[in-house]
């Protein structure tokens, strides 16, 4: 990289550091109300909002007992007709809140709305609607809020409190579950917490489309059968501003999960089987204070803290910070991992504008991580050895570095329109040295190759547009206009380390430490990319938007540099497309949402892996498209969604006898998607799904793989999900989730492949107060009986050992 852009990434860094530590004074000075910063209430509604915050611990339970403890605590009167609630169970609600917050999250996805018809009298009402399925979001929740917004304005939770009623549709904005032509899951904090999800893989473990590949210490997916690293992952609906190793998750309200391709809708251009969008977490309206411990099998020990605040008039103003250190060993023999990480949020709400920024750095420090290895061609890949052994070198070691900044803008145009603006800057390094086992055979043996090498990568990311609705006779039109810009340098440089060791999977040769070289903090430049695109849409509503017909496209551009180590240009590539993509909604009933779409998009070629000859060549950009039919029904406490699809992207392979990384072909994915998330029945949670998936190479060079399945797709993926709230002990929850992967080739020709696995998981919460503070108790396993299991992503015979069994447990307080 060129020494200015070094010394822009180290004024960022002190930047970032220097606004930390600021926020870091001020929350410690902050006062523990903020009862003078509500806005003054009106007749009816002073109780709720004046009142002093208090703690609540009210367990998910049938929402009449649960008004039933809110009253007891609170002195509040409540109106309802029995009949309208008595099949309906409220989510619960815990932390230090006013009794006007915490009665809405009392009522969170119950399509029940509220309100003040005295000081401390509150009528309770069903929506009209609420039987057929359609969630509703209380009003009070929203009130004076331009529903165009994105800042300040995430649907609600969804029963059960796991996944929430939609999510960001990119330019789009935010979309109920129900009105939009795409699939896509919302994952909340909520679910994050108490499933002690610490990156954003241990969230999509959830989803049956999306899977987690590669080493332990890298984030990298496969959705719907297509590849989508860390890189490829959105900051509140930004790309560039994610690490491109493990992403923590406990800066994050929501962990959202879109299927299919998303160019059209993010203008991101390497994404076709899908993406995901993380929504950071912001001050809410009353203070916060929450700390927690962690310990998990092998002695790792973490501390957690989440504390918020706002001020100013009418609480204009706030500011939030998350910090996260975690250190020790893990259950893998030798292998221990140090994380650091640091957040802060500032924001400001005004009558009509409002601003949010975005700070971060993480730190992230492996010793003897989880290797990968190649298989010999011709040679049957060899049974997994036990998940906990040690088969890596001891003293292979992986040192990543990343921080960011983002702003983002909103401007009320009318009741209906905004204006909004998003830039953001990130900067990430990563030094290896590690070994890669090649040539395995058969029975295990192997050749430990070493490889050391340093990238960095410098991104710069941004959009402005506008968003709105009008009419035109009967006709409702949603509209949106938007430019984003994406621009990123990589610097690489891989460095002689002359280490070969020949050993084997069941009874490894350890060795010390070998001389190596000092990594390079500055690299030289390898590749530059910049993406530029303006996308327009409209979608049509009739008939009480029973019908609904998205119509849009995006000019999308890619411009791509590769260079030689000396800094000469060796290849350039510039694409650009005009991309439509068309959808539609029909509702036979309202809680029955029939959908289809058609998107092309223009995506940036693949980038060879680090174990092809030719590591980090990019490719000429190329172009995908998706056709998709589905039908999701709301059953007011559960909802299904059913989707088949076929996406057909230019395939990249690896030369098993070159190990040269090239693009041959197509791969055709067809599949059928079906999801479940909610409480179908009084104090059980599902969350889970199933894809069937048949992967396809076609139009290969002679047509030497024609037919042939594509590596690393699964015909079957099986994720299922259960919490059970114990009636003999209320405070208790029992937890379970089993996901099957079925076998999958390693290789384009079909002739060597892994077997199918299953891992369990349990666990178990339960919540208890110390003087009036709320503390929560959470234990989870994963991989229950500690299966042996060969994972795949890539093509050229690449395997990955699984995780072994790995005992979560925490104590959360909050103050």
């Amino acid at each position: 990289m060129r020494e200015s852009e070094i010394g822009s990434a180290k004024k960022m860094h002190r930047g970032v550091a220097g606004a930390v530590a600021a926020a870091a004074v001020l929350l410690l000075q902050a006062p523990a109300r903020a009862d003078n910063h509500v806005v003054p209430p009106v007749a009816g509604e002073q109780l709720a909002q004046s009142s002093q915050p208090r703690s609540f611990a009210i367990p998910a339970q049938p929402l009449a007992s649960a008004l039933d403890r809110f009253a007891d605590q609170t002195g509040i009167s409540f109106a309802y007709r029995t009949g309208d609630i008595s099949t309906i169970r409220s989510p619960g609600v815990s932390g230090m809140l006013a009794p006007r917050e915490a009665l809405q999250q009392l009522l969170a996805g119950t399509g029940v709305s509220f309100a003040f018809t005295g000081a401390n009298t509150v009528t309770i009402t069903k929506a009209p609607d609420a039987g057929s399925g359609a969630m509703q979001l209380d009003a009070v929740q929203v009130q004076g809020l331009n529903q165009q917004s994105t800042i300040d304005n995430l649907p609600p939770p969804y029963a059960g409190g796991q996944v929430a009623t939609g999510g960001r549709e990119g330019f789009l904005g935010n979309r109920d579950t129900m009105d939009t032509p795409f699939t896509s899951t919302s994952y909340t904090s909520t679910l994050v917490q108490n499933q002690q999800a610490r990156t954003i893989a241990d969230v999509v473990a959830n989803d049956a489309a999306a899977t987690k590949y590669g080493l332990s210490m890298f984030d990298q997916f496969r959705i719907r059968g297509f590849l989508l690293g860390a890189g490829g992952v959105s900051f509140d609906g930004l790309y560039g501003l994610v690490q491109e190793d493990r992403v923590p998750v406990e800066a994050f309200e929501r962990v959202e999960v879109f299927r299919g391709p998303s160019a059209f809708l993010n203008g991101y251009v390497g994404a076709v089987g899908g993406t995901i969008n993380l929504s950071p977490k912001k001050a809410g309206a009353q203070p916060l204070t929450s700390a927690g411990a962690s310990y998990n099998t092998s002695g790792q020990v973490g501390a957690v803290a989440d504390v918020g605040r706002r001020f100013g008039k009418d609480g204009a103003f706030g500011i939030r910070f998350n910090g996260l250190y975690r250190d020790g060993y893990t259950p893998l023999q030798n292998n221990k991992e140090r994380v650091g990480n640091a957040a802060l949020a500032l924001d400001y709400a005004g009558s009509n504008v409002r601003l949010a920024t975005y700070f971060g750095y993480t730190k992230q420090d492996t010793m003897a991580g989880n290797q990968l290895f190649i298989m010999s061609a011709n040679q049957q890949v060899p049974a997994a050895p036990n998940a906990m052994s040690a088969v890596q070198q001891p003293w292979e070691t992986i040192d990543t570095e990343f921080v960011y900044g983002m702003a983002r803008g909103e401007v009320d145009l009318a009741n209906d329109w905004i204006a909004f603006a998003a830039y953001g800057q990130s900067y990430f390094r990563e030094n290896w040295l590690r070994t890669i086992g090649r040539n395995m055979t058969a029975q295990g043996r192997f050749l430990a190759s070493g490889q050391q090498y340093s990238r960095t990568f410098w991104k710069q990311t941004g959009e402005v547009g506008v968003r709105g609705k009008m009419k035109t006779g009967p006709i409702s039109h949603s509209m949106a206009m938007v430019a984003t810009g994406y621009w990123e340098v990589v610097g690489s440089t891989f460095l002689p380390f002359a280490f070969s060791q020949s050993t084997n999977l069941y009874n490894p040769v350890m060795t010390s430490a070998p001389a190596s070289g000092a990594f390079n903090y500055n690299p030289p430049k390898a590749s530059a990319t910049s993406l530029g695109s303006f996308a327009l849409t409209d979608t049509l509503s009739a008939f009480d938007e029973r019908v609904q017909v998205m119509l849009g496209a995006r000019n999308q551009s890619i411009q791509n540099d590769n260079f030689t180590t000396t800094g000469a240009l060796s290849s350039s590539y510039f694409a650009s497309a005009l991309s439509p993509a068309v959808g539609a909604i029909v509702k036979p009933w309202q809680n029955v949402s029939l959908y289809g779409n058609y998107i092309q998009a223009l995506q940036q070629g693949p980038t060879a892996p680090t174990t092809a000859v030719n590591a980090g060549q990019i490719f000429a950009p190329t172009q995908s498209w998706q056709l998709e039919v589905g039908a999701k029904v709301d059953f007011g406490k559960w909802t299904a969604t059913l989707g088949l699809f076929e996406i057909t992207q230019p395939a990249g392979i690896t030369n098993p006898a070159t190990s040269v990384f090239s693009v041959d072909g197509q791969q055709v994915n067809q599949g059928i998607e079906l999801n479940v998330f909610g409480e179908p029945i009084e104090g059980v949670r599902l969350l889970g799904g199933l894809m069937l998936l048949n992967a396809r190479l076609t139009q290969t060079a002679g047509g030497t793989f024609n037919g042939m399945k594509a590596p690393a797709s699964p015909d079957v993926t099986l994720k299922l999900g259960a919490e059970w709230d114990t009636p003999f002990m209320k405070a208790l929850t029992l937890t379970g989730r089993v996901n099957f992967f079925s076998g999958q080739y390693i290789n384009e020709a079909n002739t060597q492949a892994i077997p199918a696995y299953t891992l369990v998981g349990v666990g178990a919460r339960y919540r208890f107060e110390v003087d009036h503070k709320p503390i929560a108790l959470r234990a989870n396993v994963e991989n229950l009986f500690n299966e042996s299991s060969w994972q795949s992503g890539y093509t050229g015979g690449i395997v990955y050992r699984g995780t072994p069994r790995t005992i979560y447990v925490s104590l959360t307080a909050d103050f």
